[in-house]
C-alpha cells in the first residue's frame, strides 16, 4: 500500500574547524556563500546556481534554487545513468520514447532546506532521492583540504539518553549501518573496495559497529560523554544510512541487561506532508510546504539541540 505522506526528516548541519571546535552559525553560512560564488555555476537564464559531486561512484548535482533570511532552498539530484525509460498512458497503455541528448542525463531528485540561523536541515525523503549526506559531502569537498571536517547529525531526544543512563552500567552501544561506504568498510573492517562492489546490489547487506564495555564496568555515565560517542558513530558511519542504534544497560540487581532502541525515542525528530498534495504541487509550493512544517517544529527541535 503507498504512503499517503511524504516524510520531513531534520537533521543538524555543523562543521568542525581545524582546531575541532563547532565554527558558528554566522561562519557556516559565510563557508555557504563562498561556495556559491567560488564553486558553484549559474544556471543560464535564471538565478540559480549549482555544483556536482561525485561520490562512490554516483554523480549528484547541488542546485541553490533561492536563499533569503538565513533561508537556503536547494535542489539534490542524482543522475541516473540508464536510458531504458519511457513515458506511458495511464489510460491507453501506449508509450513513448524519452529523447536523451549526449549532454544530458536522467535526474532523480527531492528537496531540503537549510536554516543557518539553527544549522537545521529540513528533508523531504523519497525512495529514489540523494541521501541527505551529500550536503556534508559539499563542504567537504569545498573546505576538506583546509583540515574543515563537515557533519551531518542525528537529533537525539534527550529523554533516550537519560533513560539508558539511569543504569549502574552501560555495556554496549551497537549501530546498524546499511551498505556503508568505501572508506568506512576499508577503515573500520579492512574491506577492500572490491568487495564493496560485489556488496553494492544487496539491498539488505549491513553492518555492525559495536563498543563493548569490560566486564564489571560502564561505557559511559555522564550525558555528554555518551552523547559524543553516539555523534562520532553515527556521523562516520553516515547518519542517513542509520538502520538502528542501540545500548544495553544493566543494574547490580539485574540477572539480563536491557536494550534501548534509541531510534524509538524520536532520535531524529520527523513531519510530514500530504503526499498527493505534495507531489502534484508546483515547485514553489513544495518549498513552502517544507517551510511550513519546519517552521511547526522548530522551537521542538531546538529543545533537542543547542546552538553553538
Amino acid at each position: 500500500m503507498v504512503s499517503k505522506i511524504r516524510k520531513v526528516l531534520f537533521y543538524r548541519l555543523s562543521m568542525n574547524d581545524k582546531q575541532g571546535k563547532i565554527i558558528s552559525p554566522k561562519e557556516l553560512e559565510a563557508k555557504f556563500d563562498k561556495i556559491i560564488q567560488e564553486y558553484m555555476i549559474k544556471i543560464p537564464n535564471s538565478n540559480r546556481y549549482a555544483i556536482s559531486i561525485e561520490k562512490e561512484n554516483e554523480i549528484f548535482v547541488i542546485e541553490l534554487i533561492k536563499k533569503n533570511n538565513k533561508l537556503a532552498f536547494l535542489k539534490l539530484g542524482i543522475q541516473n545513468a540508464s536510458n531504458a525509460v519511457a513515458l506511458r498512458n495511464g489510460e491507453t497503455l501506449e508509450s513513448d520514447e524519452v529523447d536523451i541528448a549526449p549532454n544530458q542525463s536522467l535526474e532523480t531528485y527531492t528537496y531540503c532546506l537549510i536554516d543557518f540561523a539553527t544549522t537545521i536541515v529540513s528533508y523531504v525523503n523519497t525512495n529514489t532521492s540523494p541521501r541527505i549526506s551529500v550536503l556534508k559531502d559539499l563542504f567537504e569537498k569545498c573546505y576538506g583540504k583546509e583540515g574543515f571536517s563537515p557533519s551531518m547529525n542525528i537529533i537525539f531526544a534527550p529523554d533516550a539518553i537519560k533513560e539508558i543512563l539511569k543504569k549502574k552500567r552501560v555495556l554496549k552501544i551497537q549501530v546498524d549501518v546499511a551498505v556503508p561506504s568505501d572508506n568506512v568498510l576499508t577503515q573500520y573492517l579492512e574491506v577492500s573496495e572490491g568487495t564493496f562492489d560485489g556488496l553494492g546490489g544487496k539491498s539488505s547487506s549491513t553492518v555492525s559497529f559495536q563498543i563493548k564495555a569490560d566486564r564489571g564496568k560502564s561505557l559511559y555515565k555522564e550525558e555528554g560523554k555518551f552523547n559524543k560517542i553516539l555523534k562520532e558513530l553515527t556521523n562516520k558511519a553516515g547518519s542517513d544510512r542509520i538502520q538502528k542504534i542501540a545500548a544495553w544497560g544493566k543494574d547490580d540487581n539485574e540477572t539480563e541487561s536491557q536494550m534501548f532502541d534509541l531510534l524509538s525515542y524520536k532520535a531524529n525528530v520527523k513531519g510530514k506532508v500530504g503526499r498527493e498534495r505534495y507531489d502534484n504541487a508546483s515547485e514553489e509550493d513544495q518549498l513552502n510546504m517544507i517551510e511550513i512544517e519546519y517552521e511547526s517544529r522548530k522551537e521542538e527541535i531546538l529543545g533537542y539541540i543547542s546552538i553553538q
